[in-house]
């Protein structure tokens, strides 16, 4: 008697039932976070200055040491500026520099920023920064040059997502952040509207790009719950951290805590955009390249894909966060501190969690995704759709 099987395999009206569900999930999330906007939207939040300073522009005309003769006196840095805009527009002013680690060593020729107090002939310039928006500006020519001559429109729509992100950020996040809405809730309204947005628009509105949606949303979800957990666990303070004390000081309605928090969960969001995406399309490319796969056949594939990404994905965050920590860690080898109080203090160890975090929620939408856009492949043929070909055609 011959074998058969009484398994069902997912018929046209599955299929069908899957794709629906994915575009009330879509438009059930959309709606939430048109919602969230709306209530969490902030008024321009008022701003506190230290003084009355204000930023003026110069460029350096000549550089001369100073009382180097002078018994058991130190040499001076004497710089003189031209004042490039404002009301001293013309005008020469000095700055005095210590030699040493605090001498900025300024060039003639160079452009910096200064911090102005009062005016006309009683005005007192200090020194700011170096002037670099020129250089950035021109590598960031370069990025752009490069990003839509490779991508051609794929390269022009991730800009425009590039340029969503950044307004996001810029006129909801931040504002309402230091309007004292929770960070929680900030962090997963505007990281979701901001993927919303970016996802289709990057990648084209597909069935692979709604899987990808779905698990991008979920790890965010993922980071937030793990990000709560954790900074009340951890009890971080943020008295080591400069720019964190200072908010307090200009009375910031926000918490450390939960700044670390809201960080943690949008620096996750572009990794995990990565990782969504490369799966979801790895599913529909092995469902194409074998149409008599089963389901099952095609998940374990993709999973194999998975793991991988997984492994080089993990240690790239690992390298990323150390990059940006050397100098720290690099004065706290100087002084002498042991391993793992540098690890777990209050300066690093914000920036372990927000890794770990966003490692955690990486590894868990590998699994999450690959099986969201299993359900969503076509069972009368595994071949990618029309509007999926067009996709990667231009």
């Amino acid at each position: 008697m011959a074998a058969h099987s009484h398994s069902r395999r997912p018929g046209p009206a599955d299929e069908a039932g899957h794709r629906r569900a994915l575009v009330v999930a879509v438009a059930v999330v959309s709606a939430a976070v048109l919602v969230g906007l709306v209530l969490l939207w902030p008024a321009r939040p008022s701003t506190v200055r230290l003084g009355s300073a204000e930023v003026a522009h110069g460029t350096v005309t000549a550089t001369r040491l100073q009382d180097c003769a002078v018994a058991q006196r130190s040499c001076t840095v004497v710089v003189t500026v031209r004042v490039t805009d404002g009301p001293d527009r013309g005008r020469d002013t000095q700055l005095t520099f210590l030699p040493g680690a605090t001498d900025p060593k300024l060039e003639v020729g160079e452009h910096i920023r200064m911090g102005r107090q009062g005016s006309g002939a009683g005005a007192v310039y200090a020194f700011a920064d170096v002037e670099r928006r020129g250089p950035l500006l021109l590598l960031a020519a370069v990025f752009v040059i490069v990003v839509l001559v490779t991508g051609r429109l794929r390269g022009l729509a991730a800009m425009l997502g590039l340029a969503i992100a950044g307004a996001g950020l810029v006129w909801f996040v931040l504002p309402a952040l230091l309007a004292g809405e929770s960070p929680t809730l900030v962090a997963l309204v505007g990281g979701a509207a901001i993927t919303l947005a970016v996802l289709p628009l990057a990648h084209g509105v597909s069935v692979r790009t709604g899987a990808a949606l779905i698990g991008t949303l979920a790890g965010m979800a993922i980071a937030a719950l793990l990000a709560a957990v954790s900074v009340s666990a951890l009890r971080f303070t943020g008295t080591s951290n400069e720019e964190g004390t200072m908010l307090q000081l200009l009375g910031s309605r926000s918490s450390v805590s939960g700044l670390l928090l809201c960080g943690a969960v949008i620096g996750a969001i572009g990794v995990l955009n990565d990782v969504t995406v490369t799966q979801a399309s790895a599913v529909f490319e092995l469902a194409a390249a074998d149409p008599a796969a089963s389901r099952r056949r095609v998940f374990s594939a993709a999973m194999r894909i998975g793991r991988d990404h997984i492994a080089s994905t993990v240690y790239s965050l690992v390298f990323a966060y150390a990059g940006s920590a050397l100098p720290l860690l690099l004065l706290f080898v100087i002084t002498g501190q042991s391993v793992g109080d540098v690890l777990t203090g209050d300066a690093l160890g914000p920036e372990i969690a927000a890794g770990l975090i966003g490692a955690i929620a990486l590894v868990l939408v590998v699994p999450l995704t690959t099986f969201t856009a299993v359900l969503l492949i076509s069972n009368r043929r595994l071949r990618p759709s029309a509007s999926d070909v067009a996709q990667y055609a231009d």
